[in-house]
């Protein structure tokens, strides 16, 4: 543990208070870095989340410290509670499944603010920066493959709710999702929601079919096949 953290515990009346100040305040950067990066990235649980997952962490561990609680119960608590949230992160539509790592940056969290509470700072400001470093890399790295993969760009009315109409329009034509992904973006001028389709390698023909017939079964304010990223 960090013992000048701790010590603060032991400065007069206002030690506690000024160390969940200090722990508080760790968690949030911490937290926030983490969450930061799944903002950018254009996921659902971003900077907010992280970070009051991360703070909630922080108080368990900082009753841990006070109370002299049992730690390994309270961090077995915590990683059953973030089971159940976290798992709220996984969507699956069809035969596609997103969200884990988003889930398992949730679940880190929490522990890391369990480890910041009862004043393990440095350990987890060392856990967030590698976290961080995989992430990014990974993401770098992830980018680079998929350039060979055609894309599917579609603009809908923000209020419109697509659910799995792309699922069974690629199905129906034999694609093989790789990813999906949203967010809101401007059209003319108006906010729209980008999804953007990612499937694994297919005939350009079978593509163009593809949109085709999902353009006449969601009608789309606008849709494009990018088949540049198409290597025969």
């Amino acid at each position: 543990m960090d013992s000048a953290i701790l010590g603060i515990l032991g400065i007069g009346e206002y030690g506690l208070v000024l160390y969940s100040l200090i722990v508080a305040i760790f968690a949030i950067l911490l937290g926030g870095l983490l969450g930061l990066e799944r903002e950018i990235n254009g996921h659902a649980a971003g900077l907010r989340t992280h970070i009051l997952i991360t703070m909630a962490g922080t108080l368990v561990g900082i009753i841990g410290v006070t109370m002299n609680e049992n730690r390994t119960f309270l961090l077995l608590g915590i990683v059953i509670a973030l089971g159940f949230v976290s798992a709220g992160s996984i969507v699956q539509t069809g035969k596609d499944v997103r969200g884990i790592t988003t889930s398992s940056t949730l679940l880190l969290t929490g522990v890391l603010g369990f480890f910041i509470g009862v004043g393990y700072v440095l350990e987890a400001m060392v856990l967030t920066l590698i976290a961080l470093g995989v992430l990014v890399m990974l993401h770098q790295v992830e980018t680079k493959t998929s350039k060979k993969n055609p894309t599917i760009t579609i603009l809908l009315d923000s209020n419109v709710k697509l659910g799995d109409e792309i699922i069974k329009v690629a199905e129906t034509f034999g694609l093989k999702i790789k990813n999906i992904s949203s967010k809101i973006a401007k059209y003319h001028d108006q906010d729209v929601l980008k999804v953007v389709v990612t499937f694994f390698k297919a005939p350009k023909d079978t593509i163009i079919a593809f949109k085709d017939e999902l353009q006449t079964a969601i009608d789309p304010l606008d849709i494009k096949a990018n088949l540049n990223r198409l290597s025969y």
